[in-house]
């Protein structure tokens, strides 16, 4: 019955609108794509200034998105410090997730990680495969509150599995691939939307009880 009731709410369109936003435009870039090739579909994936209507409209929805991520765990880390409530230790787990997340956003508007590559003259996917394992090395540590947050279709899982589909196809999918390039930064944007729910459901957890605390 539980299982039944997490998919009815799923698909409840009113309640889960997003979804068929990031369907409709996800749809259309790989569209794009398919029909007109990678040169012409990269306006809409690139950085954020250049010659056409929309260009790097992607770019600048992740890099929203990733700031706004960073937010959520800065009010938990905020709420975490003013409060007895919140265990201590949690104010390095939510400090690590600002500082993840607020260099991604950085990252995805800067280029950092591809121009420091560039210059090593080594592959861009071994920045994010070693933020990647920086994560997973978090979650081990504070794996008490971290195993709450991980069920069949948890956005910390499904923003997880995204990424490490799109860190596949940067680091083994042919640069002029058919439907390669679409395909890895739709990824891309899906992770980060599914860990823009994940920093809701953090904040849901911490500061939403914090705040009531607080007024009382």
């Amino acid at each position: 019955m539980k299982l039944v009731s997490q998919l009815k709410s799923m698909f409840n369109i009113k309640e889960n609108w997003y979804y068929i936003v990031l369907l409709v435009f996800s749809v259309v870039i790989l569209s794009l794509e398919f029909n007109y090739g990678q040169d012409y579909v990269r306006h809409y994936l690139t950085d954020i200034e250049g010659p056409v209507l929309f260009f790097g409209l992607q770019t600048t929805i992740t890099t929203i998105l990733l700031v706004i991520i960073s937010y959520n765990f800065a009010l938990a880390f905020r709420y975490a410090k003013v409060t007895s409530e919140a265990p201590k230790h949690m104010r390095f787990f939510f400090l690590s997730q600002i500082l993840v997340f607020m260099y991604l956003a950085v990252d995805e508007r800067f280029m950092f990680h591809e121009r420091i590559a560039y210059i090593l003259g080594i592959h861009d996917a071994l920045f994010l495969f070693s933020i990647a394992v920086g994560q997973l090395v978090v979650f081990l540590y504070f794996w008490r509150y971290c195993k709450t947050l991980i069920y069949w279709n948890s956005p910390l899982v499904l923003g997880a599995l995204c990424f490490v589909a799109m860190l596949f196809i940067d680091a083994f999918g042919a640069e002029d691939a058919r439907m390669r390039l679409s395909s890895e930064d739709l990824f891309k944007l899906w992770a980060i939307f599914f860990f823009f729910r994940y920093s809701f459901k953090v904040y849901n957890d911490w500061v939403k009880p914090q705040k009531s605390l607080l007024k009382h």
